[in-house]
């Protein structure tokens, strides 16, 4: 009875406190100064990985609220990633993927579709097989298997370990400052 309770968390969302304080742990948990505070934050550790997440760009908050329990969709921590990456680790993350094999790509917002791409490329973010049954006359069905994203699906904590996994396995070659830009 708890193993099964147990077990199905994994399954539940995660929140954008639960993504904060795992990339906040995965930096080193840098120090912050402690001059945000959050209206909805508790306890040391959320605040601080919010506070870092927001001094270094890779989240917002707005009006003293963090919002640490709102659900994070699979593009929303596709952007957070690739944010991480870019600006905060300064890696080259020009890396991009064809999203059009994906039925479901015209789901993607528009302001997530380079991050998406990205995540795609490097592997953080995969697609999933899907079967039904599609009609193709009055009483005739054919089995279809397309291939989804599902982008605005909350992010599981199995999907977050997941792609903190596969983020951290990426051998990355450059970082902005290693590039010989001169012309």
């Amino acid at each position: 009875k708890g193993y099964l309770k147990d077990s199905l968390k994994s399954f539940y969302s995660s929140n954008r406190s639960s993504v904060a304080v795992a990339l906040y742990v995965l930096a080193g948990k840098p120090a912050t100064d402690g001059s945000m505070i959050f209206t909805d934050i508790k306890g040391k550790l959320n605040a601080a990985a919010a506070e870092w997440a927001v001094e270094n760009g890779i989240m917002e908050a707005a009006d003293g609220r963090f919002n640490g329990q709102k659900s994070v969709s699979r593009q929303e921590m596709a952007v957070i990633l690739y944010t991480f990456a870019g600006s905060y680790m300064n890696y080259v993350v020009d890396q991009s993927a064809d999203l059009s094999s994906f039925s479901d790509a015209e789901s993607i917002a528009e302001s997530a579709e380079t991050a998406v791409s990205w995540a795609v490329a490097n592997g953080l973010l995969k697609g999933v097989k899907c079967t039904s049954r599609v009609r193709q006359g009055e009483k005739r069905y054919q089995w279809v298997t397309v291939t989804k994203l599902n982008p605005t699906s909350n992010l599981t904590y199995v999907d977050l370990t997941v792609m903190l996994k596969r983020f951290t396995s990426i051998q990355w070659t450059e970082k902005k400052e290693d590039l010989d830009l001169t012309i």
